[in-house]
């Protein structure tokens, strides 16, 4: 699976990169909204992990960027240490789930192989 993370944190996205890496899956980074979406113009991603909070585009708006360039979207999830966004807030607005900061990433791997069964 092709994965494209997105959040302002670049230690983070690293750790999910090599995470992601280990289980045999490829992943890319985007520092912020803009770089992801500048990422979505070069390649296709089959998931994108995206924080809520960035300060050039948050999440939110980074999702809703997406659906206006790609019709289907690829299955997106949240993360967000400070967001009062609940899951279900985030499964209407088109996501497939919200994982809260700090991130276990036992979780993580789970919703994605859980995921990548499901699709």
């Amino acid at each position: 699976m092709n994965v494209l993370i997105v959040d302002d944190e670049p230690d983070l996205c690293d750790c999910l990169v090599m995470l992601l890496e280990s289980k045999g899956h490829h992943a890319s980074q985007a520092n912020s909204g803009i770089e992801g979406l500048q990422a979505l113009d070069k390649e296709s991603y089959d998931l994108i992990i995206s924080d809520i909070r960035m300060p050039d585009c948050d999440g939110i708006e980074f999702l809703e960027q997406i659906k206006l360039k790609m019709d289907p979207i690829p299955p997106f999830i949240y993360m967000s240490a400070f967001s009062e966004l609940t899951k279900e807030d985030a499964i209407s607005q088109g996501a497939i789930d919200l994982v809260r900061k700090p991130i276990l990433f036992s979780e993580m791997i789970k919703i994605i192989e859980n995921h990548n069964t499901q699709s």
